[in-house]
C-alpha cells in the first residue's frame, strides 16, 4: 500500500462561515507548515450554526481502479463550546456526502479516518471535503487552521506486471539489471 497527502486547492460549492483570513477560503487552511494567522471561523454570534465550508483537492496519478482503501482527514482545529465541528467527505463533487462525524478533538490536530473504501483515480478527481459549524449556543466558536487528507491506495503496476518464478511482480524491481518499468515481456510472456 502507498500513501499520498492531498491539500485543498479550491473552494467547493458552499462557503458560508462568517470569517476567513483569505479569499478564496482554501488559502487560509492549505499550508504545509501550520500558520495560525490563516484560518476559517464559524461562530454562534455570527449565525454560523450548521453552516458549511466545502473544499476541492489536489490529485495525483498512479492509482489502480478501486484501489483507494482509506482516507484520513487531518485538521488543526480550535473549538469553544459543548459541541465539536463536524467533517464529511464526497466522491462526486459534493452531490452526495458521507455521514458527518465529529472532530476527534476540540483543540489540536483532529484525525478522522474513513476506511473500508473502494474508490478510483476518477473518484479522487471528484473528492471534496466539508466542515460543518456546530455552534448552537452563545459563545460557541470553531476554527480550522490547517487541513489535509492522507490517501491510502494500491500503486499502479508499471512495466512487467506478472509474478516470475514465484516472486510477486510488486517485489520485482529489475530483471538482470533492467528496471521492470522498461520490460514489456520476459521470454515472450
Amino acid at each position: 500500500m502507498a500513501v499520498q497527502t492531498i491539500r485543498p486547492n479550491g473552494d467547493g460549492g458552499v462557503n458560508q462561515w462568517s470569517f476567513c483570513s483569505h479569499n478564496p477560503h482554501y488559502l487560509g487552511i492549505n499550508e504545509v507548515v501550520l500558520d495560525l494567522a490563516g484560518h476559517i471561523t464559524g461562530s454562534e454570534p455570527n449565525g454560523d450554526n450548521n453552516d458549511v465550508e466545502e473544499f476541492t483537492f489536489t490529485t495525483f496519478d498512479g492509482i489502480e481502479d478501486n484501489s483507494i482503501t482509506q482516507v484520513v482527514v487531518k485538521t488543526e482545529v480550535y473549538h469553544i463550546g459543548a459541541r465539536r465541528l463536524e467533517v464529511a467527505i464526497s466522491w462526486d463533487n459534493g452531490a452526495s456526502w458521507s455521514g458527518a462525524v465529529n472532530m476527534t478533538t476540540g483543540s489540536g490536530m483532529s484525525t478522522n479516518t474513513f476506511a473500508g473504501l473502494s474508490y478510483s483515480k476518477a473518484d479522487l478527481d471528484k473528492f471534496e471535503l466539508k466542515y460543518i459549524a456546530d455552534c448552537p449556543n452563545k459563545g460557541d466558536l470553531g476554527k480550522v487552521y490547517q487541513s489535509y487528507v492522507i490517501v491510502t491506495y494500491t500503486e499502479a503496476v508499471v512495466g512487467y506486471g506478472h509474478d516470475y518464478m514465484g516472486v510477486p511482480a510488486a517485489n520485482i524491481g529489475s530483471v538482470n539489471g533492467v528496471p521492470t518499468a522498461n520490460i514489456a515481456n520476459i521470454k515472450g510472456v
